[in-house]
């Protein structure tokens, strides 16, 4: 978040001849921030259920896609500039890049890689301000910013924002947002099952945090 810092520096004086030694200085600063954001999940935890081993592949990956859906709400004091993006709290258990942006499902008992996790934001099921949501990707720092698509976009974990227009095309950036739905979809893609110990139950340890960055 960026804040803008003001400082003034202030000089009490009286005639130069009379007390121009009796001076001195003093400053003032503080901060003016953008208005707060509050994000909300209509469902923090996603639960796919029971995997039977006979559901998975042997050698190659696997697509769990059982319609979990979710719905990000952000709120925010007045219309504020941001973007969002993910942070991977079990990115050492990656078990393939099938697909941008992979987060961890964790490991079995004997350290195997599960397979990953996948968060998507769909347009259509979003809004902006009232009106409908375009989503745009850009850098870390939020400067150069691609065209606005209607397609469902994948949350990044690598550091690049995640942005919604109103505008389809448009390659200015995010507008400012003051209310905002987001429809998520959610899907899993587990590693072969030859690769994987399966004798026993295997729990999935998915974890990650969507975090609002203030441009």
């Amino acid at each position: 978040m960026k804040a803008i810092v003001l400082s003034v520096t202030a000089c009490l004086f009286s005639s130069a001849s009379v007390m121009a030694s009796s001076a001195i200085d003093f400053g003032v600063t503080g901060k003016i921030t953008p208005g707060a954001c509050y994000p909300t999940l209509s469902n923090s935890t996603v639960d796919f259920g029971e995997i039977k081993v006979t559901e998975l592949e042997r050698h190659t990956a696997t697509v769990i896609d059982r319609n979990r859906v979710n719905t990000l709400n952000i709120s925010c004091d007045a219309a504020t500039l941001f973007g969002v993006r993910g942070v991977d709290d079990r990115a050492g258990s990656v078990g393939n890049n099938w697909y941008r942006a992979a987060y961890g499902l964790g490991l079995t008992s004997r350290g195997e890689k599960i397979g990953a996790h996948y968060v998507e934001v769909h347009p259509d099921r979003s809004t902006i301000n009232g009106t409908s949501a375009f989503t745009t990707y850009s850098d870390a720092r939020g400067q150069q910013w691609g065209g606005a698509q209607d397609e469902p976009s994948a949350i990044p974990n690598d550091g690049q924002l995640l942005g919604f227009t109103d505008a389809y095309g448009s390659a200015d950036g995010p507008v400012p947002i003051k209310d905002a739905s987001f429809g998520l979809n959610h899907f899993l893609v587990i590693a072969p099952a030859s690769e994987l110990t399966l004798t026993g139950e295997v729990q999935l340890d998915g974890k990650a945090t969507i975090e609002l960055i203030y441009l």
